[in-house]
């Protein structure tokens, strides 16, 4: 049982609680386990399928393989970056007591401005840090320098980047398509999770979209939603693991799902095909 420490709300009492006896309800845990090694195959047989599909040149199947290693051992090595943030979580803590500020405020700070307020008794600047907060922060790297933009500015960078597809109303389009990462149909309100904050809108019965079914968001509201679609991810992402262990219809990589839909629209998961093959979400 793991929880993104730094990436989300740590797990509360309740929730350990409710993946305890989640665990214990299993009545076959011989079954569970064959259950998933026959999905972990399928993955494999499946991208065996699209290889020899695709027959790429061999220095692409080399970068294909090497950036699948990479994101392999990147998740293996996650729990080392949980411990690190949990043994320097004091520090911390304190920095945001002494700098009268929130922790996941100290998170947007850099070293100088906490250099600033602790040794030269400055005040940070809250709505800066409200503005990363809410806009993000850009690093640009141009000719070996390394450049920070944060708040308000990220907005012009973003939009002069954006490509005219992205610039386009998609709400108009009724349908996406996707892999399918897990079989099953499904008819929900759409509840477009882009935040923690969205997290308490959803209600029991709706449709999980979001850009990635991230941990510290879809593993606080499984236990409400009846299926899940993600505009990135393949059937190794988070979102296929999840769905596979709850029983969810998902779709993935659908790439404009987030823009199609809106919170409130009844929307069909139609997930029938196997595992890799096309699947629908549509407006009904």
């Amino acid at each position: 049982m793991t929880t993104d420490v730094g990436f989300g709300i740590p797990l509360t009492k309740d929730d350990l609680k409710r993946q305890v006896e989640q665990r214990r309800a299993m009545d076959n845990v011989e079954e569970e386990f064959s259950q998933l090694n026959s999905y972990t195959y399928g993955i494999t047989e499946a991208k065996e399928a699209l290889l020899k599909r695709l027959a790429p040149p061999p220095f692409i199947r080399h970068l294909m393989t090497a950036l699948a290693d990479e994101s392999f051992f990147r998740q293996y090595r996650r729990d080392t970056y949980s411990q690190a943030e949990y043994f320097a979580r004091p520090l911390f803590e304190e920095i945001a007591r002494r700098t009268n500020t929130t922790l996941r405020e100290v998170y947007y700070l850099t070293p100088q401005e906490i250099d600033g307020s602790l040794v030269e008794s400055r005040d940070v600047d809250s709505g800066t840090v409200q503005s990363r907060m809410r806009e993000g922060v850009i690093f640009r790297i141009h000719r070996g320098q390394t450049e920070v933009i944060s708040g308000e500015a990220t907005k012009d960078i973003v939009t002069s980047e954006l490509g005219d597809e992205e610039k386009e109303d998609l709400s108009i389009l009724q349908f996406v398509e996707g892999e399918t990462a897990f079989p099953g149909r499904a008819r929900g309100i759409a509840r477009v999770i882009t935040s923690e904050a969205d997290l308490a809108g959803v209600n029991h019965g709706d449709i999980f979209i979001g850009t990635q079914a991230t941990p510290n968001l879809i593993n606080r509201i499984i236990d409400r939603v009846a299926a899940i679609v993600t505009d990135e991810g393949d059937i190794t992402s988070h979102a296929a693991l999840v769905s596979w262990e709850h029983q969810l219809p998902c779709v993935v990589g659908t790439q404009y799902a987030t823009k199609v839909f809106r919170n409130g629209d009844l929307v069909e998961v139609e997930a029938d095909q196997s595992i890799a093959d096309q699947s629908i979400v549509r407006k009904i």
